[in-house]
């Protein structure tokens, strides 16, 4: 058996592993169109070499990816405290300045609290006027 003979078998079976690589990695098959060419411009062996290359920068990648995905994971996290720190802080400063604002409709101020004096004075007045005349 010559070597063009077995050629396309080995093909045929390099191909088939590159499509369940390809399809464990969720690669599209475009991919495979360059495995084709290379194929039927290089021998087997380069081909081999050339597969096992790929696949291990797709490893390679797959690993920075996992790495980055941590990263980006722990950073979400760290985020999502942050944010539920900054809400419960939000709701106290709300709640403080709900207090502050019954404090401030409470609170009289010295000018206001003459006022009222004099008003109540005023009135008090007006009243012992009003019974001095029912005694009449």
């Amino acid at each position: 058996m010559k070597k063009k003979d077995y050629e396309p078998l080995i093909f045929r079976i390099y191909l088939n592993l590159i499509f369940k690589i390809l399809s464990y990695f969720n690669v599209e098959c475009y991919f495979c169109v360059d495995f084709y060419k290379m194929a039927t411009l290089d021998s087997v062996d380069s081909l081999e070499k050339r597969i096992e290359t790929k696949v291990h920068h797709l490893l390679v990648e797959v690993d920075g990816l996992r790495a980055r995905n941590l990263e980006l994971t722990k950073k979400v996290m760290l985020l999502e405290q942050n944010l539920s720190e900054a809400q419960k802080e939000l709701q106290d400063c709300r709640k403080e300045l709900s207090d502050l604002t019954c404090v401030k409709a409470t609170q009289v101020t010295a000018e206001e609290a003459r006022q009222m004096r004099n008003r109540m004075l005023k009135l008090e007045r007006e009243v012992e006027k009003c019974i001095s005349l029912l005694n009449e």
